[in-house]
């Protein structure tokens, strides 16, 4: 009986080494693929984290604005302009935080205040002293009762503000400030423009603005003049 035996045909060393040098390069395409999507993801959180509280900021901001309450209503002042409080603005600016009465609080059966709340938007030194720029912060003051202490709640919107200014449109002009003597009434549109900070690696960013049309207006008096004539 006459066996017969099979030649099996192993690989050479030349192709081990190439087979190992493919995956090599195949490795280092998925390590640098693996690389910029976990780098494009951190990017992609921060410049969430970022961008939240100024779209909340912003959001809450419309929504005070469109809901306020012109001067002369019960218990509702003027509006005014200018650093506020304590807050800080660029060089002093008169356009740099508001004062407004708005009907924005939250109604509640044990609450010892009504829907109207005094709301003013400003800016303050951070409470990080390495942070960048400054903290934009609303405070509101919801018992308006003049027999009362006011009782003033800081709420911190948002960090790395550089700067924060108004302007008010009267009918024809925008002005950069809102005298509550000399203009009695509310402007017709306010304009928001908000600066943020950015480091020397970055470009400084487009300032972020806000339109929003003011519909309450107080009513004014007006006087007309009519002739009597008598006849005969």
């Amino acid at each position: 009986m006459s066996t017969r035996v099979s030649k099996q045909n192993a690989f050479t060393l030349i192709e081990v080494m190439l087979a190992i040098a493919v995956c090599a390069v195949v490795l280092v395409a998925i390590n640098a693929i693996f690389y910029s999507a976990l780098h494009l993801r951190a990017r992609t959180s921060e410049a969430l984290n970022t961008s939240l509280p100024i779209e909340r900021a912003l959001s809450l901001l419309r929504h005070d604005l469109q809901n306020a309450v012109p001067p002369g209503a019960i218990m509702a002042g003027p509006l005014q302009s200018g650093v506020i409080s304590g807050g800080m603005g660029a060089s002093g600016a008169e356009n740099s935080s508001i004062q407004i009465y708005t009907s924005t609080g939250t109604l509640a059966a044990d609450a010892p205040w009504g829907d109207i709340q005094k709301i003013t938007y400003e800016l303050q030194s951070p409470a990080n002293a390495s942070a960048i720029g400054k903290d934009l912060v609303r405070s509101v003051t919801r018992n308006l009762l003049p027999t009362t202490t006011e009782d003033l709640d800081e709420q911190y919107l948002a960090s790395g503000v550089e700067n924060l200014q108004f302007s008010y449109f009267d009918g024809v002009n925008w002005l950069d400030s809102w005298d509550a003597l000399s203009q009695t009434n509310l402007p017709q549109a306010v304009r928001v423009s908000l600066y943020l900070s950015a480091d020397a690696s970055s470009p400084h960013p487009q300032p972020l603005q806000l339109l929003v049309p003011l519909m309450a207006q107080a009513r004014t008096n007006l006087t007309t003049t009519t002739e009597v004539q008598n006849g005969g």
